[in-house]
């Protein structure tokens, strides 16, 4: 048998939801962040999170399983989406927050979220305490036309929706996006005339840890990098693959350093993400393209990232 106990606060705190959730549904939204607490607002192309969600506890007994709340409520998770341009305190905090491989929970902000339709109803979410837990970079195709974003996952340490001094109508537009088709590349030891076509969306993911201290610690995932080229250019992945696993043998590594440079869509440079202790796991055919040329996949693992915005 399953038992769930609810109060009143939990029916209240399901309305709110579904009265914050009203905006976001809506297909012609204006989004936005503020880093100084709502005076000057950078672009956004979605969000969507913070709202409200109570904590409960479990007791397993006599074949029963019985939830019942203990009375907090913490904010979901926020999930954006970001173009490029006016965005540099949303990328700079990226920025920031890779230096930390491991270690307590540094590079938190006071942010607050608006969202505003056409009609002018506006959503506005105060929060605070907030850190970055995942961050995808776009995939890149040389022959794509399509204009990407970038999504970021922040952790809020509580949320409320507030009025504040700010005009959600002047909620700036979004101007730029990543490219798909124009971006950089290098990886040490390879030749960067190599006609790479792919890469894969890159995930950038921190967990968490009490270790050994009680005292909350973040540490970097390790993240895949995926790269597709012509057959005929795989030679020196493949020599890299017979040295790497040369070197295990022994009791070695052949890591390598990387990166790779994004632009926007009017040709301005991004950002570079640079690949610390990056190391071959296979390299395999891959499907045809549409020439018929016949391609392989190179997959690769990345110890630990760090991002540069550009100046």
């Amino acid at each position: 048998m399953k038992v769930v106990s609810l109060t009143k606060a939990a029916l209240a705190a399901g309305a709110l939801f579904v009265a914050l959730s009203a905006i976001a549904q809506n297909d012609r939204v204006r989004y936005g962040v503020s880093f100084d607490s709502g005076q000057t607002f950078e672009s956004l192309s979605f969000a969507k999170g913070g709202f409200p969600t109570l904590n409960f506890a479990t007791t397993d007994g006599d074949g029963s399983v019985l939830k019942t709340l203990t009375g907090g409520v913490s904010p979901a998770p926020f999930t954006l989406q970001v173009g490029a341009g006016n965005n540099g305190g949303m990328l700079g905090w990226v920025a920031e927050t890779f230096k930390q491989e491991f270690g307590p929970i540094q590079s938190t902000r006071h942010l607050v979220i608006a969202a505003r339709d056409q009609f002018g109803n506006a959503q506005l979410s105060d929060c605070t305490g907030a850190t970055i837990s995942e961050v995808d970079f776009p995939a890149l195709d040389a022959s794509s036309k399509d204009a990407a974003k970038m999504r970021i996952k922040l952790d809020p340490a509580d949320c409320k929706q507030v009025a504040v001094n700010v005009n959600p109508r002047s909620l700036p537009r979004q101007q730029y996006f990543f490219s798909e088709r124009t971006f950089a590349w290098q990886i040490s030891g390879i030749d960067p005339r190599t006609n790479v076509t792919n890469i894969n969306a890159v995930r950038v993911k921190y967990g968490a840890s009490f270790g050994t201290t009680g005292i909350p610690q973040r540490f970097q995932d390790d993240s895949l990098v995926e790269m597709t080229i012509p057959v005929t250019q795989g030679g020196p992945f493949q020599q890299w693959l017979s040295d790497s696993a040369k070197s295990a043998s022994q009791g070695l590594n052949d890591e390598r350093q990387g990166s790779i440079t994004y632009f926007d869509t009017a040709g301005n440079q991004i950002g570079t993400l640079v690949l610390n202790g990056l190391g071959i796991i296979s390299i395999a055919p891959a499907d045809l393209d549409g020439d018929g040329d016949s391609v392989v996949k190179v997959v690769m693992y990345v110890q630990s990232v760090q991002f540069n915005v550009a100046q």
